[in-house]
């Protein structure tokens, strides 16, 4: 197991959470996948490097402004770990997959007593000028009554995909 998910584990470990029956549905946690694709008219080594979290500056707007504890300087490398502002809130982020020759960058996030997400981007060349992007949120409750917050983030993730393919084509110069 590499350090970034030992890290990831070791952290979701010390969150709070309260295990329910099975038959508790009144208290039941959410837990939503949601996926969405796109493709980019541009080549795969340009398109793949988007996705490190120093690197998305460049496309995911200004509420997406990391702030690095590891690595510093920051750097876009498989277990980096850094915070996001959200509001009143904070959520905490590690990268523990970063293969750009694969095209497969993951991220486990944490919003402490909120909720947990794990983001699955795969990008794969689908000719020498069009690269293919995938990206799975798996969304989880750290508490029933924060069932609301996850189901609203997971409807947003379901229609991101114009969102970012507009956003990465026009930060490569390229037609959406």
């Amino acid at each position: 197991m590499s350090l970034a998910r030992t890290l990831a584990l070791a952290f979701a470990m010390t969150l709070p959470v309260k295990v329910l029956a099975a038959d508790d549905s009144a208290l039941a946690i959410a837990h939503v996948k949601t996926r969405f694709t796109f493709t980019v008219n541009a080549p795969f080594a340009r398109v793949v490097t988007l996705f490190g979290p120093q690197s998305e500056k460049a496309w995911a707007g200004a509420h997406w402004d990391p702030k690095f504890l590891y690595p510093t300087p920051a750097a876009d490398v498989e277990g980096a770990v850094f915070a996001v502002a959200h509001g009143d809130s904070q959520s905490i982020w590690v990268n523990t997959d970063y293969d750009l020759n694969n095209g497969v960058i993951k991220y486990v996030s944490f919003v402490p007593e909120v909720l947990v997400t794990v983001v699955d981007v795969r990008v794969v060349e689908e000719s020498r000028a069009q690269t293919r992007v995938a990206v799975t949120y798996t969304r989880t409750a750290l508490r029933p009554d924060t069932n609301p917050d996850v189901l609203a983030l997971a409807a947003r993730d379901a229609v991101s995909k114009d969102e970012w393919s507009s956003a990465i084509a026009t930060a490569l110069g390229v037609a959406p």
